[in-house]
């Protein structure tokens, strides 16, 4: 099929689901519950199998030792385990006609090839491990879909494979609701040394215990690329949206769309705990909750050599502590992130960032532009609490605090740290430590600049710094006001040194307050060619910085051996006249077509194109809003070709050659699935589902 792109628009039910699959358009048998095997020859090693009768007879020969190696099993049908009209009511209590039954025990170490036709109606209550249409596969699985099921089982539960220890997984897709106490998976439960790929899943996964995910439960030495999940998972701890857990893995241009809740710790967007595992090109746009500690947009929490790299996340983020709209928790040196942002709101307690809760790795190239808001200490517009150097990186959120809080950071401690070439444009509010930039940190800060007002009701705060050690080429221009000690234009308090900087806002404190810096480590602290507008802060001290008036402010010869080649500009157009840095140029530039930096590319799975998130999302809002509840729209059809839109009871609901090629709407009544017939091209299959 060329160039033809199907959507289901459900706008009453609130999810679209987007099903390609090559099938024909008759009525399928519906399994009578019986198996037959007899189509099995031992000394051939290629089958094709038709009828559930004999897909039952495949499980069968399964469960009795036959672990199917070397030999291919083709699928000639599409296959129909019981009546899927009313597959979204199944319950445990609510089951179908017929129930599938394979064996946790025994492995499936065969080819089985879909040829892209589809299993449905798939009904699983079983108190065993490694439930799935597969139990366990070491083979290979490709060109399948499994659709309108409902799976329930112990620890590894998939709707395609409980267990794939070692096994393929290519080209293949689920859409149905899975149940597991452990390690569940929309596609796959447990995912240990297994490869999937160009695969995903679409239902819902609720799993009260741990390792739970969107596509896979555990990833544990597994790989995922071109994947992706769109259900809403719900589980204890170690849950995300993709995979639960990954160890020593792979992901790859994958993404997760559904909301991610856990009751638990290490809950993310993508992949709720990550060890030894580096993402890169890959995204989440769900909203993230947890009553525990380590949420995060992305990852829950990042462990061992774990870098993140052109990856993004978009959904608000809520939990305790170590909270971030990427990463909840960063927790190794080793696990830069570079080219990443977050565009969500991001709640908790304690070390609560936009990007990071918790960093102990640099940040390069990233942002955040959600509003922060915590009710503890260490919270900041991008990174909570950091033991890395920043660079490169700018947030834009107001943020809220206690205790070192921050624009971009609330603080850094010890290690590496520093802060380079970074802005924060958002209102900053907290008790103590409060800056536009950094609440307290112990590094430099350098290039670097806070637009937003800063307000505290305690001490140290700042308009770029609530406490520093050194500052260099760097300036404030918001509002400060502090209710007690050390209150700055620029620095509350000043440990080391400052030189090349000034300020703008409006200062207001009680003591130690001062146009530039509120108070200095000691009075031989230096401070060098650095500024302060009289007018506007209405300020006037002198020995911690060079008092001018406005019109002063804004002419090059009063910066005295500042460097207007390379590092700073100044010209009435930009920044109301008052000096810039040369990098915030760029910076907003492209904070104006931030998607050519930050996007994470798209992700193709299974004849499914999708852009990043932000304009997937972007894009699908305003078409969801103009097209009527349950409708398929259709679009680029070739000319002159008969459509056909037929119910899974094989009943003919819509037949015409359109007028308008280009695009044409099918109302539907109900919720379900449906095949949609173009010409003699292969068939679709589009959901419609809660």
């Amino acid at each position: 099929m060329t160039n033809l792109f199907a959507k289901v628009y459900s706008y009453c039910l609130g999810l679209i689901i987007l099903l390609p699959l090559a099938a024909n358009a008759q009525l399928t048998p519906i399994w009578d519950g019986t198996a037959d095997d007899t189509w099995y020859k031992d000394e051939e090693t290629e089958f094709t199998i038709t009828s559930a009768e004999q897909l039952a007879g495949l499980a069968q020969l399964v469960k009795g030792g036959n672990n199917m190696e070397g030999k291919t099993i083709n699928l000639g049908n599409d296959i129909m385990l019981n009546d899927t009209t009313d597959w979204l009511y199944w319950t445990m209590d609510h089951p179908p006609t017929n129930e599938w039954v394979v064996s946790y025990s025994y492995l499936f170490k065969g080819i089985f090839d879909g040829d892209n036709h589809i299993i449905s109606g798939v009904y699983m209550n079983s108190e065993y491990t490694n439930q799935g249409l597969f139990g366990s596969n070491v083979g290979t699985i490709k060109n399948l879909g499994v659709v309108a099921f409902y799976i329930k089982g112990s620890n590894g539960t998939g709707g395609l494979v409980g267990e794939n220890g070692g096994g393929t997984i290519d080209n293949s897709y689920t859409t149905g609701n899975v149940v597991g106490s452990g390690r569940a998976g929309g596609l796959v439960g447990n995912n240990s040394r297994g490869t999937i790929i160009n695969s995903y899943a679409t239902g819902n996964v609720d799993c009260p215990g741990t390792y739970c995910g969107g596509l896979a439960g555990d990833n544990n030495y597994g790989t995922i690329i071109n994947s992706y999940a769109t259900g809403n998972v719900k589980g204890g701890g170690y849950t995300g949206g993709l995979a639960g857990s990954t160890y020593q893995s792979t992901i790859s241009n994958s993404y997760a769309v559904g909301n991610v809740s856990g009751t638990g710790y290490y809950i993310g967007g993508l992949v709720g705990y990550n060890v030894f595992c580096e993402i890169s090109d890959s995204y989440a746009t769900g909203d993230v909750t947890s009553e525990g500690n380590c949420v995060g947009g992305l990852v829950g929490i990042n462990y061992n050599s774990s870098p993140i790299n052109n990856s993004h996340a978009t959904g608000n983020v809520k939990g305790g502590s170590e909270v971030g709209g990427l990463v909840g928790g960063n927790h190794c040196g080793d696990c830069e992130i570079s080219n990443s942002y977050a565009t969500g709101d991001v709640t908790g307690s304690g070390s609560v960032g936009g990007l990071v809760g918790y960093g102990q790795s640099a940040i390069s190239s990233s942002h955040a532009v959600g509003n922060v808001s915590g009710t503890g200490d260490y919270i900041g517009g991008l990174v909570g609490m950091t033991w890395g150097k920043i660079n490169d990186s700018y947030a834009e959120g107001d943020v809220t605090g206690d205790q070192n809080v921050g624009g971009l950071v609330g603080t850094s401690q010890g290690g590496t740290g520093g802060v380079d070439n970074n802005y924060a444009k958002g209102n900053v509010q907290g008790n103590k430590f409060v800056g536009g930039l950094v609440g307290g940190q112990s590094h430099h800060i350098s290039n670097s600049y806070a637009t937003g007002n800063v307000t505290g009701s305690d001490s140290y705060v700042g308009g770029l710094a609530g406490q520093v050690n050194s500052i260099i080429n760097s300036y404030a221009t918001g509002n400060v006001i502090g209710d007690s000690n050390y209150v700055g234009g620029l620095v509350g308090l000043l440990n080391v040194e400052l030189s090349n900087s000034y300020s703008t806002g409006k200062i207001k404190g009680k003591s130690k307050v001062g146009g530039l810096v509120g108070g200095k480590s000691s009075a031989g602290t230096p401070v060098t060619a650095s500024y302060y507008d009289i007018e506007t802060s209405n300020q006037i001290d002198i020995g911690k910085g060079e008092p001018r008036s406005t019109s002063q402010m804004k002419y090059k010869s009063t910066y005295s051996r500042w460097d207007f080649n390379e590092i700073w500009g100044i010209d009435k157009s930009i920044n109301n006249g008052y000096p810039h840095l040369k990098f915030s140029i760029s910076s907003s530039s492209a904070d104006g077509a931030s998607s050519s930096s930050s996007s994470s590319g798209g992700v193709s799975s299974s004849g499914i194109s999708s852009s990043t998130g932000e304009s997937s999302s972007s894009s699908e809002t305003t078409t969801k809003s103009t097209q009527p509840p349950n409708t398929i729209l259709l679009s680029n059809l070739p000319p002159n070709t008969k459509i056909e839109v037929y119910n899974l009871q094989g009943k003919r609901i819509y037949s015409a050659y359109p007028e308008n090629p280009k695009i044409l709407r099918i109302g539907v009544q109900t919720k379900g699935i449906y095949i949609v017939k173009i010409g003699t091209q292969p068939t679709l299959r589009i959901s419609v589902m809660i």
